[in-house]
């Protein structure tokens, strides 16, 4: 989980480019690589104030807080791991900073398994009866890397997935957990990923319209929640853990879909991850960033050299000026 703090200091180099942030970043992810290198390939969730690999853990690689045997398993494993490569990658240009977080899919792929319907499924944890709790693997993983290396290699990680069909249906997010009616983990409005994957693929042409009356219906759903008698604060149990969350279960603002569809990229990792894409708008006098007012953008088609992009310009009296950088430092 501490490889999350790489986007703290991401941070703090974009405001102030001091190399000393960059150098921070880059040398903390390869001190993760000496560890899972040293642990026979396997990323540790637990190292002692000494270096040494379960040094206050009995000695076992697994077990830590928010590790291998925690209840999201391989997520708290793989998430912060590409957060962490994917800041690496922007502040060098080099994909192969890339390669821990993809060590780390091909090994819990190689630990799959098939399973009595014969899809291959790979282990979510591991604990002192060995790897356990065998799912599917998520595709939502090698798509992050993908978006940001278009490379086959990474493409390929995706396309050995065989994805449930309800993956691949647009549906209206939920806040908190697991959305009742399609089974999609949803929450932090970041349930779509994979349908937009497809579309970028040219398997699901229809997706732009789709995602923009999901939108339409969610916003529609949480305002009526806002203005009925449980979206007074007045009356939310502020010493309930439910409670306190309350304000989450009201929040109207959602754009995955926005970034998906200007930006050509997945929204962020809403666990710890930066917003990455290669090409963002701007006003180059500096008035305003993002698209100009009544301008539309939509991007269809992204490779490794190239982006296609539609611009619609609301007002058919008017000429807009779009300016847009691309590549991960802008050139």
């Amino acid at each position: 989980m501490n490889l999350n703090a790489t986007g703290l200091i991401t941070h703090a180099f974009l405001f102030t480019g001091d190399e000393a942030y960059r150098m921070w970043v880059l040398g903390y992810l390869d001190a993760w690589r000496e560890r899972t290198a040293s642990n026979g390939g396997l990323t540790p969730d637990n190292v002692g104030l000494s270096g040494k690999i379960g040094e206050y853990n009995d000695g076992k690689w697994w077990g830590g807080y928010y590790g291998w045997r925690w209840p999201h398993g391989f997520l708290t494993i793989i998430e912060p791991m590409i957060n962490a490569s994917m800041n690496a990658l922007l502040l060098t240009g080099d994909k192969s900073q890339l390669d821990l977080a993809r060590s780390q899919l091909d090994m819990n792929w190689s630990l799959g398994k098939e399973d009595q319907e014969g899809r291959w499924v790979t282990p979510n944890k591991h604990t002192d009866a060995g790897w356990t709790d065998y799912r599917i693997p998520n595709a939502v993983y090698p798509i992050h890397l993908w978006s940001v290396s278009m490379s086959e290699e990474d493409l390929q990680r995706v396309r050995r997935i065989a994805i449930p069909e309800f993956l691949r249906q647009i549906d209206i997010p939920v806040v908190s957990g697991r959305n009742p009616d399609s089974g999609k983990e949803t929450k932090h409005f970041i349930g779509n990923l994979i349908p937009w994957f497809l579309f970028m693929q040219g398997e699901f042409p229809e997706y732009p319209q789709r995602i923009l009356d999901a939108n339409y219906r969610l916003i529609a759903q949480q305002l009526g929640k806002m203005r009925s008698e449980a979206g007074d604060p007045a009356n939310w149990d502020w010493e309930d853990i439910n409670g306190i969350h309350t304000w989450q279960e009201m929040c109207p603002v959602y754009m995955e879909s926005l970034v998906q569809l200007t930006f050509g990229a997945p929204a962020h990792i809403s666990h710890g991850g930066l917003q990455h894409a290669r090409i963002r708008y701007y006003d180059g006098l500096g008035r305003r960033p993002g698209l100009p007012e009544s301008v539309g953008a939509l991007i269809d088609r992204i490779s490794e050299t190239s982006v296609t992009l539609t611009l619609v310009n609301l007002s058919l009296f008017e000429e807009k000026e779009v300016i847009l950088q691309g590549g991960s430092f802008g050139e």
